[in-house]
């Protein structure tokens, strides 16, 4: 994403299709895991039009987090809860 020059959602939406195509990856799968980092489930708006709408840093800052509660204590918090810096949905 750092890459995007501009974060608009077809630019997005491009970027997500290339990373999935070059990595092989499960593109309904893919898109799945990213939502969920991004908007805290399996249910948003488009995804592309989501990430547009947090704006760059938020997309950046959730996906940085999910990626620590992936690789760090193992636990992943989205939404309100207890742990401290868990990303609450559509928040900005």
């Amino acid at each position: 994403m750092p890459e995007l020059t501009v974060f608009e959602p077809a630019q997005i939406e491009e970027v997500l299709n290339q990373i999935a195509e070059q990595d092989s990856l499960n593109r309904r799968r893919w898109f799945m895991t990213v939502r969920v980092a991004i908007a805290g489930g399996p249910v948003s708006p488009p995804l592309h039009e989501t990430m547009a709408a947090l704006g760059r840093e938020q997309v950046l800052d959730r996906l940085q987090h999910a990626i620590e509660a992936l690789t760090g204590d193992g636990e992943l918090q989205i939404g309100p809860g207890p742990r401290s810096g868990a990303v609450p949905p559509f928040s900005s």
